[in-house]
C-alpha cells in the first residue's frame, strides 16, 4: 500500500515538473495556464509631461502671434488586438500662457474638453528590447469639428464634442488679467514620437512633436467674435520621459500623481 501511494506521488511530482520545465524555468509546478509567450513589455499605460515655448495666434487678440508656454501631460494606452499594437493617446492636461506678459493670456482646458482630446493608431505587433527602439505611429487628435481644422473651418462642421450645448469644445481664458471668456472651439492636433528608446522595462525616452490648428466658432464676449487659431512650438520636437503603469490607468489618476 505504502509503495503504491509513494508511486502515485512520484508520478504527480514528475508530471508537475514536466509542466514547470516546459512553461517556466522558475516555477517548477507551474499550471498549464501559465504556458505561452510573456506579455508584451509595451502593453500598459505610459504617461509623460512635456513643456515647450512657441507662437500662438488668436483671432481679434493676437492674430500676428504671441510667445506662449505650452505645458501638457499625456497618456498612451497600449493594448494588443488581432496581431496589432493599438495605441491610444489622450491629453490629460493642457495649459497655454503668454510669456512676455504672463497675464496677457491664460487658458484653462477643463476636464470635459480634455476628455475629447483622444486619438489612436495601430501598428503590427512587435516586441522591443531594453535599450532598443520603440515605434509610436503618428496620432492626430481632432475635436470640436467633423473635419480637420488646419485652416478656417466652416461653422457647419462644428460638433458639440464636450456635450455642453455649445459649438465645439469650451475653452476658458482670461485676457489681460481682467476679461474672462469662454471660447467655443475646434482643434486639430497632430503628434509624432521620434527617437524613442525603451530605456528600461518601465521607461521610454524620446522626443514628442505636436502643434495645434483650429477655429474659434464664437466666444462669450462680444469683443472677441472668433476666427482661426494656431499654436506652433519653436522646436519641432520636445524631449520626454514616459513611465509605465500596469493596465488602463485614467487621466484622473495620472493627474493626481506627484
Amino acid at each position: 500500500m505504502n509503495r503504491s501511494i509513494s508511486g502515485k506521488r512520484a508520478s504527480r511530482v514528475k508530471s508537475r515538473l514536466r509542466v514547470g520545465v516546459l512553461c517556466s524555468f522558475t516555477v517548477l509546478a507551474a499550471p498549464a495556464s501559465t504556458c505561452g509567450p510573456p506579455p508584451n513589455p509595451l502593453v500598459g499605460t505610459w504617461y509623460a509631461s512635456v513643456s515647450a515655448i512657441g507662437t500662438g495666434k488668436f483671432p481679434n487678440f493676437s492674430p500676428i502671434g504671441m510667445m506662449v508656454s505650452i505645458d501638457t501631460t499625456f497618456r498612451l494606452v497600449v493594448t494588443e488586438s488581432g496581431g496589432n499594437l493599438v495605441q491610444q493617446l489622450e491629453l490629460c492636461d493642457l495649459k497655454l500662457r503668454s510669456v512676455t506678459d504672463p497675464n496677457a493670456l491664460v487658458t484653462t482646458f477643463g476636464q470635459p474638453a480634455l476628455a475629447t482630446m483622444v486619438g489612436s493608431a495601430s501598428i503590427p505587433t512587435y516586441t522591443p528590447t531594453v535599450g532598443g527602439p520603440v515605434t509610436v505611429p503618428p496620432i492626430t487628435i481632432q475635436t470640436g469639428s467633423n473635419v480637420p481644422c488646419t485652416g478656417s473651418c466652416g461653422f457647419s462642421s462644428f460638433v458639440d464634442s464636450d456635450h455642453d450645448s455649445n459649438p465645439g469644445i469650451s475653452i476658458s481664458a482670461t485676457i489681460g488679467g481682467v476679461l474672462p471668456l469662454v471660447a467655443y472651439s475646434a482643434l486639430t492636433i497632430p503628434t509624432t514620437v521620434t527617437s524613442a528608446t525603451l530605456t528600461d522595462e518601465n521607461t521610454i525616452d524620446g522626443s514628442w512633436g505636436f502643434s495645434a490648428n483650429g477655429q474659434v466658432w464664437a466666444t462669450s464676449s462680444v469683443l472677441y467674435p472668433g476666427g482661426p487659431i494656431s499654436v506652433t512650438p519653436d522646436l519641432a520636437t520636445s524631449p520626454f520621459t514616459a513611465k509605465k503603469l500596469a493596465g488602463n490607468v485614467p487621466c484622473s489618476t495620472i493627474n493626481a500623481l506627484p
